[in-house]
C-alpha cells in the first residue's frame, strides 16, 4: 500500500471523514491555496494602512467623534508595522 493511499485510508477512518482532516490540519493546503491566503491577507494590511494613514490626517474634533484617538491609531500603526 502506497504512502497517499495509507493517508487517504486514515482520514476516511476519521469521526467526520474526510471533511473533518481540514479543521485538524491533517491536509495542508495546495500552493495556490496558499498563494491567494497570501495575497488577501497583504492586501488586507495595505488596506488597514490606508485607512490608518487616511485617520491620521484628521483634526482630534473629527478623530474623538468616531470614539478614536491620536495614541490608539498609532499603537495599531505600530503593531501592524513589519519593521
Amino acid at each position: 500500500m502506497t504512502k497517499r493511499a495509507e493517508h487517504l485510508g486514515s482520514l476516511l477512518r476519521m469521526p467526520d471523514g474526510p471533511a473533518n482532516a481540514f479543521k485538524t490540519g491533517r491536509i495542508e493546503m495546495g500552493f495556490f491555496r496558499t498563494a491567494y491566503k497570501n495575497l488577501t491577507d497583504a492586501r488586507q494590511r495595505q488596506a488597514e494602512r490606508y485607512v490608518a494613514d487616511a485617520l491620521m490626517r484628521l483634526d482630534d474634533a473629527s478623530l474623538s467623534a468616531m470614539g478614536k484617538s491620536r495614541a490608539e491609531l498609532n499603537r495599531e500603526r505600530a503593531r501592524r508595522s513589519a519593521f
